[in-house]
Parts: structure tokens; C-alpha cells; sequence
């Protein structure tokens, strides 16, 4: 019974962190001179090493959408959507709508003063008008999460996700704020 309950804290807090296993991808971050901040995941997570599927990584579907790739300003945030991907979750990281839309996406912070981009600020819409917020990263999705980064003053990562647990919808409209400044993307997956 001990063990179950170690298990299942260690599991939990894993999740709840945002931390994971690698799943064979690899994740790179360019800072300008300065380093991510230590309460922060790692953005520099290359390695020269080839990396193996992990047994629990999430289960997805890389698509694309009419607006993946444009940059637009946010205030002092420079943000690309570079790909889309979908997913039903894994043994451990179920979902609690219907499938997790996870947003690649390279964001830059032009201003003097770190930023963080916290749920509330980045919100993807469906077709319906249901709203939903990022989120922790689930286990197995490896990748900088922005929603738990602090993007230092003058950096740009050039990999991380924002992370939905959302439901079926052929379109989706994703927007970010930062201060009285906002975009949006139209995201078909």
C-alpha cells in the first residue's frame, strides 16, 4: 500500500510540474545572452543523442492550419505558431474534455522585464464559443511549456507549446494577451 501511494505522489507531482519523459523529440531554445530562469523547465534540452519512444508518451497527430507560421506581435512578446498536433492523452494524462491540442510555437521577449504567459492570457476557442485555458504540459509532452516558463528579458525559445484540454472542433481561434495587447491565430488541426 505504501508503494501505490509513493507511486502515485511521484506520478502526480510529475504532471502537476510539468515534467516528463522524453518521447524522441528534440527540444532547442536560443537565449540571448542570458540563461532561463532556474524556477523555470530547461529550454535547452539538445542532445546529440538519439532518444527512444518512451512507454507512456502521448499519443498525437501532427496537422497544420491556415495561420501556423505567421508571427505576430503581443506587446513586448514576439510569438510564431509553428505546428499543430493533437492528442487523446496516455495511460497516464487522460483528458477531461475530449483531446489535448498542443501549439508549437517559438516566443520571443523583446521587452527589459521577464513575462510570464499564465493560463488566463492564453486562450483557445472552439467552433462552439467553448473556451478553454493552457495548461501544464500532460506527461509525456517534453517540450519548454510556456505556461510554466518565465521568458527572461531580450531571450527567444524556439521551442515550446501551449497546451489545451479541449474538445472536438474543426477550427479553433487561439489568443494571446500580454497587457492591453492581444493577437489571434485561426487554427485548423
Amino acid at each position: 500500500m505504501k508503494r501505490k501511494w509513493l507511486l502515485a505522489t511521484f506520478i502526480t507531482v510529475f504532471t502537476l510540474t510539468g515534467c516528463s519523459i522524453s518521447i524522441g523529440e528534440q527540444a532547442s531554445s536560443t537565449n540571448s545572452s542570458q540563461n532561463v530562469p532556474s524556477n523555470s523547465q530547461d529550454a535547452t534540452q539538445n542532445s546529440g543523442e538519439d532518444r527512444q519512444q518512451a512507454p507512456n508518451a502521448i499519443d498525437s497527430t501532427q496537422s497544420g492550419s491556415d495561420e501556423v507560421g505567421q508571427t505576430k506581435t503581443v506587446g513586448d512578446l514576439t510569438i510564431t505558431i509553428n505546428s499543430v498536433r493533437e492528442s487523446t492523452g496516455n495511460d497516464t494524462s487522460q483528458t477531461k474534455n475530449e483531446k489535448y491540442v498542443i501549439l508549437d510555437a517559438t516566443v520571443t521577449n523583446n521587452g527589459d522585464n521577464p513575462i510570464g504567459l499564465y493560463g488566463d492570457n492564453v486562450v483557445l476557442e472552439d467552433q462552439n464559443g467553448r473556451r478553454v485555458e493552457a495548461q501544464y504540459s500532460p506527461y509525456g509532452v517534453t517540450e519548454v511549456n510556456y505556461v510554466t516558463t518565465t521568458i527572461p528579458a531580450r531571450t527567444k525559445i524556439t521551442r515550446g507549446v501551449f497546451v489545451f484540454d479541449t474538445f472536438a472542433s474543426s477550427t479553433y481561434i487561439l489568443t494571446i494577451r500580454q497587457g492591453d495587447s492581444s493577437a489571434t491565430w485561426n487554427i485548423q488541426p
